[in-house]
């Protein structure tokens, strides 16, 4: 979860030293050649989650939607034409709907309803869509599918968020293929699904190869599909490194900033790649590289540096990237030609694997490793033989650390993070200091080597789609109905008694809220669509409220079917009055417990 933090502080700070992508306009389709009446620009809209290939939408601007029809099912190119380039937007799904977006109208990121589905395949979404070879025997002509990492799609109606990273493939001036095209990578809903993927021709159903650039395509004669906040960077053709590169290695047992002076010297000479692997250890060392970088143009670049420890980079004699740990990001105004640079990567502990890399990006050139590859291999926290927790016949439970984003960009250490996953792939974190429902992910489970690869730091991370519903309270007491919800359990009126599983392996959370004893059970139903929450009540609940959600917009789709902000639905069955609020600048709904003896609702997303 750090690493999740720090990323989206790096993304932002892309935009803000003007390493930024180009925003489509989606005002109308100026943005793309003339097609069918299928393609719309609307203001909003909203999927049926009972009816098939459904999309409302109301009037307004900023949404391009596609709502095919007997009479019009065409599909959609840019006019932009591309070869290497970053492309990032949402997306939303209605009901068993398909489509597609073809980078340079050649290679498939298959778009789908997959909600639910355990194990995805190629024709999932985020899937790379086979190829396909009309000549081969039947049953062999498509091939070279590739089914993403694991299924992080929601529900139909909600956004998702798709990020890909294209390189083109590369040609020589006969026409004759250097490399094929590549997916550096692509997230999905934040979740990374595939990676340094080569492509060794188009998918199925897209334009032949060639060394010209092609549009964006996005099928258009499958279903009902929609998107907004379309943003993309357009790259050319070229390549940065070090040179001259020399490293010195001393041995250290502190993580201060190092005075070379004081330190052993174990070695020193000249390095062939920047890369950690010059010293064999695992700790208790402090390496410093100095070199040359060359930039081909004047203009800004931007490093982005990612050290397993901790780590400073300065250019030109100026400290670009102050000492400090793990990832960090920054942009400088560089002259074309040589400037001297100095790096240092300094580690102590043994706990976590090493690594070390130095991005860069510049005037027209696309983000690239100046590292080795073998320098950042792992991902994150990882080690090179990770502990990933799996899935039983029955749930899974696991206490831990659990380090929880905060809107400031801060982050909130949950203690006693009670960790629940199911083999249908929903799971779930349950804070038991405050009784709230902290996080579910949909994926796989639980990355605990930060837990017990050596001395360790007792937390644990989520290894799928992360949607974070907050760390605050979420059943409390109030004087009255409107009064402002505490952003802390007040002292002396709860008290947390455990859990107790139930013979479907499912825990059962039990604490005191005043007077009341509340009997707390969630887990999966409906194969990995739903979590539900049943909550049992013994005693006076005088004044007990329950937040069962909140955010920016909350709006009742269906009866008792509720979008928080689209990014997913709680679902809350008939006869409950529900309490809708704003409070503080944001919508709230609230149920008065001591109404009722038990409450059960479902999260969908």
């Amino acid at each position: 979860m750090i690493r999740k933090i720090i990323i989206g502080i790096v993304s932002m700070m892309l935009c803000l030293y003007g390493i930024a992508q180009e925003k489509v306009d989606l005002s109308d389709l100026s943005f793309f050649q003339s097609t069918g009446d299928n393609w719309k620009i609307v203001g909003s809209l909203k999927a049926d989650l009972e009816e098939d290939k459904t999309l409302r939408t109301k009037k307004g601007t900023g949404v391009l939607v596609n709502l095919p029809g007997k009479k019009h099912a065409s599909n959609i190119e840019s006019k932009m034409l591309h070869g290497d380039m970053d492309l990032e937007l949402e997306f939303m799904m209605a009901k068993g709907s398909n489509s597609g977006i073809y980078l340079q109208a050649r290679y498939e990121v298959q778009l789908l309803d997959s909600w639910g589905v355990n194990l995805p395949k190629f024709g999932d979404c985020g899937g790379i869509y086979e190829r396909w070879d009309e000549s081969k025997a039947d049953g062999q002509k498509g091939f070279e599918g590739y089914a993403p990492r694991m299924n992080v799609c929601k529900a139909p109606g909600l956004w998702q968020h798709l990020k890909i990273k294209f390189r083109a493939a590369t040609f020589n001036d006969f026409g004759e293929k250097l490399s094929n095209a590549r997916f550096v990578s692509i997230h999905l809903n934040g979740q990374l699904i595939h990676e340094n993927l080569e492509l060794t021709g188009p998918t199925r159903g897209g334009l032949p190869e060639s060394d010209e650039p092609g549009p964006l395509f996005i099928q258009g004669d499958h279903g009902p599909v929609a998107f907004r906040n379309i943003n993309y960077r357009i790259y050319g053709k070229g390549k940065m490194q070090l040179k001259n590169l020399r490293y010195e290695h001393y041995e250290t047992t502190s993580d201060a900033f190092p005075d070379f002076k004081k330190l052993k010297l174990i070695r020193k000479d000249k390095a062939p790649h920047l890369t950690h692997k010059v010293t064999q250890s695992n700790g208790r060392f402090a390496l410093r590289f100095k070199g040359d970088f060359e930039a081909k143009e004047a203009g800004d670049y931007f490093f982005d540096m990612d050290a397993r420890g901790w780590a400073y980079f300065k250019i030109d004699d100026k400290d670009l990237l102050p000492y400090g740990a793990w990832r960090q990001a920054d942009s400088i105004y560089l002259k074309k030609g040589q400037h001297s640079f100095e790096l240092l990567y300094l580690k102590t502990g043994p706990w976590f694997p090493n690594g070390l890399g130095l991005y860069v990006s510049g005037p027209d050139i696309s983000n690239q490793a100046l590292h080795a590859p073998s320098s950042l291999s792992g991902g994150g926290r990882n080690s090179g033989a990770p502990i990933l927790l799996g899935y039983e016949a029955k749930p899974t439970v696991m206490r831990s650390f659990r380090d929880f984003p905060l809107p400031d960009g801060k982050k909130h250490r949950i203690t006693h993070a009670i960790s629940v996953g199911s083999a249908d792939r929903l799971n779930y974190t349950f804070d038991p200091k405050s009784a709230a429902l902290a996080q579910i992910w949909r994926g796989d489970f639980l990355d605990a080597t930060p837990m017990w690869s050596g001395r360790g730091d007792g937390s644990s991370i989520p290894l799928g789609a992360v949607l974070n519903l907050g760390v605050y309270p979420e059943i409390v007491k109030l004087d009255q109905v409107n009064a402002e919800w505490p952003m802390e359990v007040a002292e002396g009126s709860y008290r947390y008694k455990g859990y107790q599983l139930g013979t479907d392996g499912w825990p059962t959370f039990q604490y005191h809220i005043h007077e009341a004893t509340i009997h707390d059970q969630i887990k999966s139903v409906q194969t990995g669509k739903q979590i539900q929450r049943k909550l049992k009540r013994e005693g006076n609940a005088s004044g007990v409220y329950i937040k069962l959600a909140q955010g920016q917009n909350i709006e009742e789709q269906a009866k008792g079917l509720y979008s928080i902000d689209q990014q997913y639905f709680i679902q809350i069955p008939e006869g409950i009055d529900v309490i809708s609020r704003e409070s503080a600048g944001r919508q709230e709904l609230l149920v008065d417990f001591s109404k009722y003896n038990e409450l059960t609702y479902q999260l969908l997303w």
